[in-house]
């Protein structure tokens, strides 16, 4: 087994998504958009472009991911008030009830990544997690 950083953080992540995504399949949900509406339930009507940043989108494939999710009736899109060239984005209350589904979903598929650990070394994992975060993002930019 590779046990390099990058190997085991992929791997953790791909097998939470197939598991939350095999719990969810009878929503018709396609990859980007659980992870969209969990942007959306802290920033409902956001622009694209934050969303495409927050959710480390392309814009290109952010733009797909949001037809569809209109087609489907997830959410609205409108033109801006404060600029007319951006379209700020809703969730529409059929997006808000499958947000609500997707975050009981991730909890249940976390509770099982994270058991056995005790309160303390979860603590830490989430600090460390956050501080890769913060140095990939500084090196990033």
């Amino acid at each position: 087994m590779n046990l390099r950083l990058h190997y085991l953080l992929l791997a953790d992540n791909t097998l939470m998504q197939k598991q939350i995504f095999a719990n969810l399949k009878h929503l018709g949900l396609t990859i980007g958009q659980p992870k969209v509406l969990d942007y959306l339930h802290e920033h409902d009507g956001a622009i694209q472009k934050d969303i495409a940043c927050g959710c480390y989108i392309e814009p290109a494939s952010l733009s797909n991911i949001l037809n569809g999710m209109e087609k489907n009736g997830l959410i609205i899109r409108k033109i801006s008030d404060e600029n007319r060239r951006n379209m700020n984005v809703f969730m529409t209350e059929k997006g808000r009830n499958i947000c609500y589904a997707i975050q009981k979903e991730i909890e249940n598929v976390q509770k099982k990544a994270l058991r056995g650990m005790s309160d303390d070394e979860i603590s830490h994992l989430y600090e460390y997690l956050i501080k890769i975060n913060q140095n990939l993002e500084e090196a990033n930019e």
